[in-house]
């Protein structure tokens, strides 16, 4: 059985991180002052389908409002 989660489109991080920096109205430039991550990564990120290392990523979600949580799956 499908639940509401399984069912929502999945975005890879790259998309999530354009599609939020859009909404928050944040260039690349601002997104890479507030996490340090340099722009030309970002763009690689949000374009190329490049997946970011784990602290990388941390820093641009943090920058844009988000925390990154790995939790324990539940046992079925």
């Amino acid at each position: 059985m499908k639940t509401k989660d399984t069912m929502m489109k999945t975005k890879d991080l790259g998309e999530f991180i354009f599609e939020e920096r859009m909404r928050q109205h944040k260039s690349q430039l601002t997104l890479e002052i507030a996490s340090g991550v340099n722009r030309s990564s970002i763009n690689r990120y949000e374009n190329d389908g490049i997946m970011p290392r784990f602290d990388v990523a941390q820093r641009l979600l943090d920058a844009l409002g988000y925390e990154l949580v790995i939790r324990k799956k539940r046992d079925e």
